[in-house]
This record gives structure tokens, sequence and C-alpha cells, in this order.
């Protein structure tokens, strides 16, 4: 039972705090051992004594599995200031293998957020808090949202790991949601035509070398080099750091599964080794241009503002190139006024490096490659993102495409066996005089059939139809279609006569020819 006492200095002395003395109970060599515990109390005899029993029958709970160590362990860590927690954070981060910029920018927007809201310990971490204080931050710096959601990600995974290492109950933050990211795009992006990219290609071959600096060196980058580069771009989609990171041994062009690239952990965004496809025609010209270069050394050493540096003057070239080709006058105007070779278009889109990589998942998607091949493809972890962000399809596009859909079977490769394939995955339509698919119940519940309206009705039903040619029907666009003596004698009667009422639901006529045709 606790007990409480005073110090030998302390007694006779107003004000002065209780001792405590109470029993603990631990597990020592596998075994729940009692001890005795003293620690200091309040300044009130009656408080301390209160305080000891409530301990006392806290050990015992816990000897006896009524009360969860991990709720001591997690009240012990609220006591931590959350500097304290926000340190071991970016440890944990770091060795985790964490990008070294990626792990510095994340803790720099937790601590940004820690020091503007003065949260002292976890305990004090709300969503409503964060979420108010961000967007006090976006209204008066005019942060974008993907600003405003790269500070709340950082926040909301240090929240999630306070909850997975049980240093806090709960998420936090789990109620704060990010904004949406395409209402307010700050750069936008446009995948180039197919002919801006094989003019930016030439212009490049036949353009200047361009000299920089990076990182105490000096580069160079030749006109060819620099055409390899938008060609491996163009053709794999890889990022610019990807393919900054690029040397002759990452390539394997003539292997069983065909050519590839392949990416080291450390340089791919997803922190795994990707292995990447390449198109034959870039591996070929990849095999002319690679055996020149060194073996262990990067391809393509990229300077600050790549875009600015090499892509930008490019482009630029390309264009000037292609206006000198058009005849003065009317074309040459229209030509003039485009926006076709520039960089910074009327429509507040931006054609720089990334803008490559939208490039191929665009023509990805125009090819009628399945999303779930593009987003593989991509490398991305949302088919969302492939299909709503990168995919850039415009109204030549959808117009093609509904020409294609909606072909007419008179005009020139408008054949019956095209409109088979379109849409149908191929699948051959049944003869026009054979009567729409019922479900076997069905049809041998119902007793009734399908005909052409028009026709005789004593002629021979589906299953003697079965090996009936096409051409001898007629056309179901002449046509209507309509249940057997169903004008005359309802849903409760055969054809044979009057019979019992069935319990089933009644099936309404079919008047859709397309979905005869197609079931």
């Amino acid at each position: 039972m606790a007990r409480v006492w005073k110090r030998k200095a302390d007694k006779g002395k107003p004000g002065t705090p209780w001792m405590l003395t109470f029993t603990d109970w631990r597990i020592v060599d596998g075994e729940w051992r009692a001890r005795e515990r003293s620690r200091m109390g309040y300044t009130d005899k009656r408080e301390t004594l209160a305080l000891g029993t409530q301990l006392e029958d806290k050990a015992r709970m816990r000897r006896d599995g009524r009360i969860d160590e991990r709720e001591d362990r997690r009240a012990l860590e609220a006591k931590r200031g959350i500097r304290e927690h926000i340190d071991e954070y970016e440890r944990a981060l770091t060795a985790k293998g964490s990008n070294a910029k990626h792990v510095a920018q994340s803790i720099g927007y937790v601590r940004e957020v820690v020091e503007a809201l003065k949260w002292k310990t976890v305990g004090q971490i709300r969503a409503d808090s964060l979420i108010r204080h961000l967007g006090d931050e976006q209204a008066e710096n005019d942060w974008s949202p993907r600003t405003l959601n790269a500070r709340l990600v950082a926040v909301k995974g240090f929240g999630r790991w306070l909850m997975h290492h049980d240093r806090l109950p709960a998420d936090p933050l789990a109620s704060a949601r990010r904004v949406r990211q395409t209402a307010d795009v700050r750069r936008k992006r446009r995948a180039l035509s197919d002919f801006e990219a094989e003019r930016l290609i030439l212009a490049a071959e036949a353009g200047a070398e361009c000299a920089f600096g990076r990182g105490g060196d000096r580069h160079t980058l030749t006109g060819p080099d620099r055409a390899m580069l938008y060609r491996l771009l163009l053709g794999t989609g890889l990022r610019l750091g990807e393919v900054a990171s690029l040397t002759p041994r990452s390539f394997d062009l003539d292997g069983e599964d065909g050519p590839v690239v392949a990416l080291e952990a450390a340089y791919s965004k997803r922190r795994r080794e990707d292995v990447q496809p390449i198109p034959e025609p870039l591996a070929a010209d990849l095999r002319a241009w690679l055996p020149d270069k060194p073996r262990d050394e990067p391809l393509f050493p990229l300077p600050h503002h790549a875009a600015q540096r090499l892509l930008v003057p490019d482009l630029r070239l390309a264009r000037v190139r292609w206006l000198l080709e058009i005849p003065k006058g009317e074309d040459r105007r229209k030509a003039r006024e485009s926006d076709t070779l520039r960089y910074h278009d009327g429509a507040d889109r931006y054609a720089d490096l990334h803008s490559l990589r939208h490039s191929y998942i665009t023509r990805l998607g125009a090819s009628d490659v399945s999303l779930t091949v593009a987003q593989r493809l991509a490398r991305h972890s949302s088919p969302t993102l492939t299909a709503n962000t990168y995919t850039h399809l415009g109204l030549a596009d959808t117009r093609r495409a509904l020409d294609m859909a909606f072909r007419s079977p008179d005009k020139p490769g408008g054949s019956r066996e095209a409109a088979q394939a379109t849409g149908t995955d191929g699948a051959a339509i049944e003869a026009e005089d054979r009567r729409c698919a019922q479900r076997p119940a069905q049809r041998e519940s119902d007793g009734t059939t399908l005909r052409l309206a028009g026709t005789d009705t004593d002629r021979p039903t589906a299953h003697a139809e079965r090996g009936a040619s096409a051409g001898d029907a007629k056309a179901l666009e002449s046509q209507d279609l309509r249940m057997v003596g169903q004008a005359e004698a309802g849903p409760g009667t055969t054809r044979a006569g009057n019979a019992p009422r069935r319990t089933r639901t009644f099936n309404p006529l079919i008047k859709s020819q397309l979905l005869c045709r197609l079931s």
C-alpha cells in the first residue's frame, strides 16, 4: 500500500512536498516481480496519497494484462518536445534511402509549419489548425495548389510516422485533404506534334555546340548529342534526372526481350530499378551513336536551367528554318502567327524538356495503347495521372476517333468486317434474320419468339435457323421487331391459348435494333 512521508530536512517546514513510496510491478527474468519505488509528490498529503494509489492500481492492471503498455509509451512520447521527434523523423527518412533533396525539403516544410503554429508537443498537432494556416499562407503569398499540397503532404507524412511508431494513438492529420491541382496549374505543358519533334531534332543536329560548367567541370553538348537527347526523351518518356544518370552501360540494345535501358534505383523517381523498353528505330540510332562514348561517363551532362540553355535555342532555330521554307505572302504570315515550334504558346503552355515526356505518353494514348500498358510505360502510380495529366488529345484526335467509330458502310474502307471490329473486340455480328438472344430459362418459360414484322408467323424458330445463311435475311434497318402474339394475347397467355399467369416479371418489347444485333 502506498505511504507518504517527508524528508528530515523538510519536516516542520510549510509548503514542502511530501514524498511517496508505492509498489510497482515489472518483468524481471520473464516473471512479474514487485518492488518499491519512491518519488516526489505534492505539498498536499491527501493528493500525494491518491497519486500513490493510482500508480499502484495502474501497475497491477499492467501485470494482469488489463492495460496496454503502448499507452504508457505514448504518454512518455507526448511529453517530449516536438523538435526531438522531427530530428528522429529526419534520421528515419535518411535511413530509408530517401533522396537527400527530398528529405531536406520535407523536413524544412515540417519545421516551417511547426514554428508558425507554435506546436511544442506532438499532442498539439491539429488538422484544422494546419489547414487554416496553409490557406492563409496561400492567400497571402499567391501559392499555387501544388505549392500548398507539397507542404501539406510533408506534414501529413510526419503525422503518419508518429502514429506508425506508437508516438500517437492515431493520425491527427488524417482528415486533412489535398486541394485540386488541376483547377490552377501555374505551368501548363503541351505535347509536341510529330512534325514539331522532327523539326526540333533536325535543328539540333545542325546547331552549334553548347558549353557550360557543372560541378566545377566543363562540359560540351554537340548538336548531334542534343538531337539524341531529344530522341531518347521522346522515345522512352524518361525524366530529365533519369536521363542525366545514363551511361553506355545502361543500354542493352541486343537482348532477348528487345532493346531496353536500365535505370538505377538511386536515380529512378520510384526508388527502384526500372527497365524501360526502347523502340527499334531509336535503338538503331543508339547503336550508331554509342560506340564512340566512354563506357562509364554520363552521356548527357546537363546544365542548370537546361530548357533555357538547350531546348529554347533549338526550338527557335527550328522555327526560323521552318518559316524560311514557306514562300513569302499570306502563308508565311499565318505560319508566323501560329504556335508551331514555340516554347511558350498563346494558350500559356510550355514546351520544355519535361513536355517531351508528355509527348511520349500522348503518343501512346493516340496509338490506341491500353491505359494499363500506358501507365506501366510511363511508370506512374495511378492511371488517373497518365490519362488526365500527361495525355493531351486535341479536337483533331477526337474527331478522327469519331470518324472511325461511326464510319458509314457505304464509304470506302467501311466494310461490314471493319464495322464488326469497331468497339466489339472483333466479335462477329449475328445474321440479321436471327432473333435477339434471350436467356434459356426465359425462352422456355415465355413460349414466345421474336420475329421481323411482315414475315410468316410459321417460319422456323431461331434454333432451326442456326445453319441458315445470313444473306437470306432482310436488313433490320427497314423492319420492325415485335413479340409474336403480344398484341393479341398479353403477358399471361401464349400462342397455344390461355395459360396461368407467370410469377416472373414480363419482358417488355425490344425495339432497339442495335441491341438486337449486338446481343
